[in-house]
């Protein structure tokens, strides 16, 4: 029973030191004039760059208006994405799928549009998807081809790739 109880400790004389060390280091850091002194200076540099961007508002003005992207096309953008990586659509296919999801047809349009898709090759892996599960002729997949969305072009051109 002669057991030496243990100060908690924040009532130990290091941990009293510690935080006296920090308040005096807080108080230091944000009081005095020095914080005056050094916003004086970069006030000048502000008032110096604002005379200057007068001269750059044409290069502003267009580019926000390419870089601005709605949260719906963004989305739009981004399930796009999705379906190319899974199956190839065309260019109106993938349209009315992303209308089907919910997407309007101004969003699925600028989805369509935004992403740098090789249509025709699109085409020929649609092509050869349909090979797989079964048997055309040379006119019967482009006519399917085209029933997908893809332009007679198009549908040829994979076609012709495909070696059919």
């Amino acid at each position: 029973m002669n057991e030496k109880r243990k100060k908690p400790f924040y009532k130990r004389w290091w941990f009293i030191v510690l935080v006296i060390v920090v308040i005096i280091g807080v108080i230091s850091s944000s009081g005095g004039d020095e914080p005056q002194q050094a916003n004086t200076e970069p006030e000048e540099v502000i008032e110096e760059v604002v005379t200057e961007k007068p001269e750059e508002p044409v290069i502003e003005e267009e580019e926000p208006e390419e870089i601005v992207e709605t949260l719906s096309q963004k989305n739009a953008v981004r399930k796009a994405k999705e379906y190319l990586r899974t199956m190839a659509f065309s260019k109106s296919g993938l349209i009315e799928q992303l209308e089907f999801e919910g997407f309007s047809n101004e969003d699925a349009t600028y989805a369509a549009n935004e992403l740098n898709v090789d249509w025709k090759e699109q085409a020929v892996q649609k092509g050869k998807e349909y090979l797989d599960i079964m048997a055309f002729s040379r006119s019967g997949l482009i006519e399917q081809l085209e029933f997908e969305g893809f332009t007679t072009e198009e549908a040829t051109y994979a076609v012709d790739q495909i070696g059919l």
